[in-house]
């Protein structure tokens, strides 16, 4: 999925539970990690690799190529604003946006990403990615572009993000959090420490 970031394993016949599945490489000689992120089941694959996984029955098996950036924001509808085209059904019908804790609509006020250094990276692996951001609905929408890069530092991971692109105004603003994969421990250098759903994330800014 994407652009090689992400690998999806998944069950197609009846009472499978588990898979063969082939780590693709980038380049002859490439190892590359692939870094479970399905579930919570801690495991890796270098790439270039066959390898039989457990496919549990709720989920497919996913894995993200070490080096990737993977940009995620709140698990319900949201809006890109409190007004306007953004907040109006098909009709004209204007949608009504609550808080978070509603479980209805709410304000896309929130932006996160996950990230997937490997956990015996050297202190010159690099990892990179961007995304981009609308409002969602319009036919020629204007953009804004976030380009985040990552290195290790020993126990700690340097992370910086940026706008390349500014021409569209996110509600989250300039806040972004960033998660480790399941398991690491490593912390964001310099990024403020908080727990959303269970996982540690560090608050930084987008320059």
């Amino acid at each position: 999925m994407g652009t090689g970031r992400l690998l999806v394993a998944g069950a197609f016949q009846e009472g499978q539970t588990k898979k063969r599945v082939y780590f693709p490489q980038a380049y002859p000689g490439d190892v590359t990690p692939y870094i479970r992120v399905s579930t919570d089941i801690q495991e890796s694959y270098p790439a270039g690799i066959w390898a039989e996984i457990d496919l549990p029955l709720a989920e497919f098996a996913i894995f993200a190529r070490a080096g990737a950036v993977i940009p995620f924001g709140k698990d319900h509808v949201t809006v890109t604003r409190n007004e306007g085209i953004a907040k109006t059904c098909v009709g004209g019908t204007e949608v009504q946006v609550g808080n978070e804790t509603d479980k209805g609509v709410s304000l896309d006020d929130y932006r996160g990403i996950e990230i997937f250094p490997p956990a015996d990276a050297s202190a010159d692996f690099h990892g990179e990615g961007s995304w981009i951001e609308d409002d969602g609905v319009s036919r020629k929408p204007t953009t804004t572009i976030v380009k985040v890069e990552y290195r290790v530092a020993g126990d700690e991971i340097e992370v910086e993000a940026k706008f390349v692109k500014r021409d569209f105004e996110v509600a989250w603003g300039t806040e972004l959090w960033v998660c480790m994969p399941k398991g690491d421990t490593r912390v964001v250098k310099g990024g403020e420490k908080s727990t959303r759903k269970g996982r540690q994330v560090y608050k930084i800014v987008v320059q």
